[in-house]
């Protein structure tokens, strides 16, 4: 199992290696964070990490996008292979999974936690930019219960756990160099982290400095963090240099982003609007840390505006602005510590900040019924994990429709979401393309267009399943059915929320865009299967 390690073995791997590594000695070595010297947040924080965690983990689980999926298909395939500028979750998981903690347990648990570490690390980040408890409990509250926040940590996704590692460079880079040469180091490898999280990310490091340039820091520590980033960093040059074509305005935003700014029935938007006054009020938050929250809302979402692209329908869960929710959070938690600073001193003013945690809480009842809707993905998922241990029996070969290596065909992988649910109910799946049948995984998963195609002598009607699920398109099955009888050995319709077009071909739904369906749309009925192959 050790061959998952074998991924650091190129620089990017190395760098962020030991990124993992500086950043786990500052947490065992300097570890007693400056909170445990308060009685109350010795409770506090913990009740924050748990509540953050329940709500999580309760909702359904499951793939939630495609893309993501692929970005991580090293945890349950042979391939090994890994987005180097998407490194710093898959690495540590693929370390998990080296030392034997299995891919279905990494899929259902790792997304919940790092989630609820990101509701912890908002609380950090306020107190360490200089709000008060009370400001910093709101901030938590707010990322806790933001719907779209919620429903993308429910499973694994790099718009949350990439945020993760700069909320926790904010509170580092705000509170100040003392304690060199450890904060210098945890700060650049929390960096380094960050910056392999996602590649907008790495516009982050503009708002950072404004914090290292900041009160609290020395010139000599300020050149020992360049010095570490610029070591740390290097590998990372060579993608700063667009490839030609990459950089192109998707339009995707110009549908999205108005109904994120103005449709309360899956987005809190006031919040949205308090957070511009947050950053205008006086409070005790210096003049450079609203510098970042600005530049880090302005710079990640400019980046949104022009090049993201979604097939998610459902326009409050667009995925790309919750990395924006935690700087929003906190610089609306500004705007309510101004408020709650207008009380008098005391209970009046104690009430007033549970008064504002409560509001940012009380949605979660209106909002739990549509993150908890089966979603296309996930029961397709959740099917196959239950139905392929009884259905295959002893069969190991399984047909499946596929896109990757398909010339004129979408680019998504409609095969990945298939392939992740039988890896984690069998094992690493072998995933051959050509007819080989190659390479010792528990299933060999194969192509059923392309071994129809080229190899049909290879097919064993007593060995082999077809499986058919959201992407079953009759065209593509006609050189199959020349050959053979599709025969049902289990066959089921679910009701499900449309979240990918691009997939679920049985939903209506442009398939090469996306469409603008609201979050209480009527459901979309479809049907997964399992089918023998008895010859004509």
């Amino acid at each position: 199992m050790l061959h998952d390690l074998r991924l650091m073995a190129h620089a990017d791997g190395i760098t962020v290696g030991l990124a993992w590594v500086v950043t786990l000695l500052w947490l065992a070595v300097r570890g007693i964070p400056w909170w445990l010297r308060s009685p109350v947040e010795r409770w506090l924080l913990p009740g924050i990490f748990a509540v953050a965690l329940l709500l999580r983990a309760a909702l359904p689980w499951g793939p939630l996008n495609f893309v993501d999926g692929e970005r991580l298909e090293g945890l349950w395939g042979l391939s090994r292979t890994l987005p180097e500028t998407f490194l710093s979750v898959p690495l540590l998981l693929s370390a998990l999974r080296a030392v034997g903690v299995g891919a279905a347990a990494l899929l259902r648990w790792a997304g919940p936690v790092i989630g609820a570490c990101a509701v912890l690390a908002t609380y950090l980040a306020a107190r360490g930019l200089g709000l008060r408890r009370g400001g910093a409990l709101l901030a938590a509250a707010v990322v806790c219960a933001w719907p779209a926040h919620l429903h993308y940590s429910s499973a694994l996704s790099f718009s949350v756990e990439g945020m993760v590692f700069w909320l926790g460079a904010f509170a580092l880079a705000a509170e100040g160099g003392a304690g060199a040469p450890w904060r210098p180091a945890a700060l650049a490898a929390l960096t380094v982290l960050g910056v392999y999280a996602r590649p907008e990310y790495r516009l982050l490091v503009v708002p950072l400095a404004a914090l290292v340039l900041g009160p609290g820091w020395t010139w000599k520590q300020r050149g020992v963090l360049a010095a570490l980033l610029a070591v740390g960093l290097a590998p990372y040059l060579r993608y700063l240099i667009p490839d030609e074509g990459s950089i192109q305005r998707s339009g995707h935003s110009a549908g999205f982003v108005p109904h994120t700014l103005t449709d309360a029935s899956m987005t809190p938007v006031w919040w949205l609007y308090a957070a511009p006054l947050g950053l205008l009020v006086p409070t005790r938050v210096r003049w450079n840390a609203r510098l970042a929250l600005s530049l880090s809302v302005a710079l990640l979402g400019l980046s949104y505006w022009v090049m993201a692209s979604e097939a998610n329908p459902r326009w409050g869960q667009w995925r790309y602005y919750v990395a924006l929710v935690p700087a929003i959070a906190l610089a609306a938690a500004c705007f309510g510590e101004w408020l709650t600073g207008l009380a008098p001193e005391g209970r009046a003013r104690q009430g007033a900040s549970w008064l504002l945690v409560a509001i940012a809480l009380a949605p979660l009842p209106f909002y739990l019924p549509m993150l908890r809707r089966p979603e296309d993905l996930s029961v397709e998922f959740a099917y196959l994990r239950s139905s392929a241990p009884r259905v295959l029996g002893a069969r190991r070969d399984v047909l499946i429709l596929a896109n990757r290596g398909h010339q004129g065909l979408s680019s998504i992988a409609i095969e990945g979401n298939p392939s992740m649910a039988l890896a984690t109910a069998f094992g690493p799946i072998a995933w051959p393309y050509a007819c080989d049948r190659a390479s010792g995984g528990a299933l060999a998963v194969r192509d059923l267009e392309r071994v129809v195609a080229q190899c049909p002598e290879t097919i064993d009607p007593a060995r082999t399943l077809v499986y058919l699920g959201l992407s079953r398109e009759e065209p593509r099955l006609a050189g199959l059915r020349a050959r053979f009888e599709l025969v049902p050995v289990e066959e089921v319709e679910r009701s499900v929320a449309l979240t990918s077009t691009m997939i679920s071909r049985q939903c209506p739904g442009d398939p090469t865009g996306f469409t603008l369906d609201g979050p209480w749309g009527p459901p979309c009925r479809v049907r997964l299967g399992w089918y023998r192959l008895a010859p004509r």
